[in-house]
């Protein structure tokens, strides 16, 4: 937690404050605590960036045709319901310390079955969830990529590859011969197909949470948290190249020697892309640095950018 972040900040009590409170303080904000539990939440906050929201809306409902816009419509059905699922569901999962996804799921769940099913939103439309579940997998696979270095995964690289395999593979393995004995499928390739969806991870899931703990200074440069951040991304494209593999077989959409090279060429060229991205995002820097030099002010030095 720092300050100027609308997050509750969640502490243990510190000597001499009560155990049980509420008050309000200008510039903390409303104060709750419960059974030695401090939480501080910024209401002012809160409530500026609701009316940024609602000025946001009201540009954009007078930019777009109206139909579009009404309840039930194309945008206002996505977009409220990500807004209601993303900051009342991350609200409450910062509160009971879990991680936001389950939050999210919860009030996606209650949204759609208030009063009954459909009655506040029809759910969010197949493009739109296609471009916002890709849009989400690619934040979170970039933020486990930022908190991770060279240096730190080197020495534990075996452990990577571990995890990868151990994690997924006996995982999936045992799903699907549990799958084949209960359902009875009498085919082990769609046994497995069901096991390997089962088993592929949620980046959704661990990444917030082995970041929210490293930021609380836990396992930063050793321990389980780098292996994981550093494993999840290679996980998620075994998973899903493995998927692939499956469903190719089965149905003959593509020659079995293409199929099983998709997953190596994936993660070379995962590398690849991902050195070169890095190298212009550098240079990017470096130019932005040289910029801030020229600048007569004097405000923007190097200092101020470090």
């Amino acid at each position: 937690y720092t300050r100027g972040t609308p997050l509750p900040n969640i502490r243990k009590v510190h000597e001499g404050e009560p155990e049980w409170e509420l008050r309000y303080l200008w510039g903390t904000g409303l104060i709750i605590t419960l059974a030695g539990k401090r939480m501080e939440i910024q209401l002012l906050s809160y409530f500026i960036r609701i009316c940024f929201l609602v000025l946001i809306w009201f540009i954009f409902r007078n930019a777009i045709p109206q139909y579009l816009s009404e309840p039930a419509g194309y945008i206002w059905d996505p977009v409220v319901t990500l807004l209601v699922c993303a900051l009342v569901g991350g609200f409450i999962c910062r509160i009971l310390q879990i991680p936001p996804l389950v939050g999210c799921l919860w009030i996606g769940i209650l949204w759609n079955n208030i009063h009954e099913v459909g009655f506040l939103t029809r759910g969010i439309y197949k493009d739109v969830r296609t471009i916002s579940s890709r849009l989400g997998i690619t934040v979170v696979l970039l933020r486990a990529g930022f908190s991770v270095n060279w240096q730190t995964v080197r020495p534990v690289l075996k452990n990577v590859v571990a995890l990868v395999v151990s994690a997924f593979g006996f995982e999936s393995m045992i799903h699907g011969f549990f799958c084949n004995y209960m359902f009875d499928y009498n085919d082990y390739k769609w046994a497995f197909l069901q096991g390997c969806l089962c088993s592929a991870p949620s980046a959704a899931v661990v990444v917030p949470g082995s970041l929210m703990l490293q930021a609380e200074g836990y396992s930063k440069t050793k321990g389980p948290l780098p292996i994981m951040l550093a494993s999840v991304g290679v996980e998620t494209v075994v998973s899903v190249w493995v998927v692939s593999f499956i469903l190719d077989f089965q149905f003959g959409t593509l020659s079995i020697g293409l199929s099983a090279a998709l997953g190596p060429i994936q993660i070379v060229g995962g590398v690849v892309l991902g050195v070169i991205l890095a190298f212009v995002l550098h240079l990017f820097v470096v130019l932005m640095r040289y910029e801030a030099k020229r600048l007569p002010t004097g405000k923007y030095s190097d200092n101020h950018l470090d």
